[in-house]
Formats: structure tokens, sequence, C-alpha cells
């Protein structure tokens, strides 16, 4: 029973030596995503300049329906993880440019993006009302491989 007491010290100090040294795997990445996370302020304001780019090439006058569905698609990929309310009046704005210009293929790519954004949003119900309007046999292929993206996703969620 003598014995026992520094025995019991011997382990608790080995115990506290061990753990000082122990350094847990993830602590270099949790300090990477601690320095990145400290950057926030820089990748918002560089976000918001690249909107913003968009933005001023859209209000340009000279523009045709087409140039402007493409700057709305390159938009809608800055505001798509970003802001949910802007990316889903992008997608009708270029609803409406599509319906506009009678473009069957611009139809079909904008509301294939909006059944996936409303799927991502957790609108399951109107995710299915866009994909029950969608008629897939006018599809190009890549329609045809985003479809079957949102729809993966739709029916995984």
């Amino acid at each position: 029973m003598k014995y026992c007491l520094p025995v019991y010290l011997t382990a608790a100090l080995l115990f506290v030596a061990c753990t000082d040294s122990y350094q847990h795997p993830l602590t270099s990445d949790l300090e990477r995503l601690d320095s990145e996370l400290a950057k926030m302020d820089e990748y918002v304001k560089a976000k918001d300049a690249k909107i913003t780019t968009i933005e001023g090439m859209l209000a340009s006058d000279d523009l045709t329906f087409e140039q402007r569905y493409g700057l709305y698609t390159q938009l809608y990929q800055e505001y798509v993880a970003y802001q949910f309310d802007k990316a889903k009046e992008i997608l009708e704005a270029q609803e409406a440019i599509a319906l506009y210009l009678d473009d069957r293929s611009m139809m079909n790519s904008a509301v294939v993006e909006k059944a996936m954004l409303f799927t991502t949003a957790g609108m399951f119900l109107e995710a299915r009302e866009l994909f029950e309007r969608l008629d897939t046999a006018s599809f190009d292929y890549r329609q045809k491989i985003a479809w079957y993206n949102a729809r993966q996703k739709f029916l995984h969620d």
C-alpha cells in the first residue's frame, strides 16, 4: 500500500506530460480554417466587386437579349450560394427573356436552374411543379445533364 501513492503520482504525471504534447490531427486544419475565416471581409468585398461589375454591364442599353441572358447567367452564379432572393429574381428575369424571345432552350435552362435552386432551399413543392412543367424531350445534351442532376438532388433530398 505504501508504494501505491508514488505509482499513482507517477502515472498522473506521465498522463499530464503526454496530454500536453498531444496534438489533435485536425488542429492544423482548424488553424487554416480560422485563418480563412479571418479573411471573410476580403472575400465579401471580392464577391461584391464581381456582382457590381456584372450589374454594371447589365445596365448598358446596347445589349441584345441573348447577351443580357448570358450576363444574368454569370450573375446567377455569383448569387446562387450567396443570396437566395436575388438568385431567384435573376432566374425569373431569364425566364422573361426566354418568353419574350420564344426560345425554348433558354426557358428550359432557366427552369431547370430554378428547380435546383428551390430544391436546395427546401422548397420541394415548388420544385416539383417546375419539374412537372418541363418537356425533357426538347432538352439538348447539356440541359439533360443539368436536369438529371437537379432531379437526383430533388429525389434524394
